[in-house]
């Protein structure tokens, strides 16, 4: 698959807005190093879709060069590139990433607030424990088992009241 990626690396150039969403897809899929100067400039591109494509993209990679400009993205103006950015820093494990994972836990969206929750679940710092309670309340069942993953992955002893209140939640995905 790596011979396959300078031809790919041409193709994001190409006229049609299909065939460069396509294109960063099949690179992340490569995971090349040799694609994340394109995949960064891809993240800057003003179609959504392709930033949003990107990020998953440079998550997979898996090389740590790229966490300043994932941070950037968690402030993207759609939320979708705000989710794949959080999900790419739990995915590349960026624990110095964490304090700015705090912030997205109370992102407009609730899907970016689940990738956050998520990847500070990836992340298992236990700083994080006390931004993840309040999302124990979240209007969103999805938002609500994510909390309580992560929650519960920290191990913490003072997590058993939570976890224990979580088991009282209304949807039985939560609990």
């Amino acid at each position: 698959a790596q011979e396959a990626t300078e031809p790919l690396l041409e193709m994001l150039h190409d006229d049609n807005m299909n065939v460069r969403r396509v294109t960063v897809e099949a690179l992340g899929r490569i995971a090349s190093e040799a694609s994340i100067p394109a995949m960064l400039e891809a993240l800057q591109d003003d179609a959504w879709w392709l930033r949003w494509s990107a990020a998953y993209a440079l998550g997979r990679i898996g090389d740590h060069q790229v966490i300043p400009q994932l941070l950037q993205a968690l402030h993207d103006e759609n939320g979708n590139v705000r989710q794949a950015a959080a999900e790419a820093l739990g995915q590349l494990g960026a624990v110095d990433a964490m304090p700015q994972l705090i912030e997205p836990l109370s992102d407009e969206e609730w899907w970016v607030r689940w990738a956050a929750a998520t990847a500070l679940r990836q992340l298992n710092d236990s700083q994080a424990f006390s931004a993840l309670i309040p999302l124990l309340r979240d209007t969103s069942q999805n938002v609500r088992w994510a909390a309580t993953e992560a929650i519960g992955k920290l191990g913490s002893s003072a997590a058993a009241p939570h976890l224990i209140q979580a088991l009282r939640d209304g949807s039985w995905e939560v609990c």
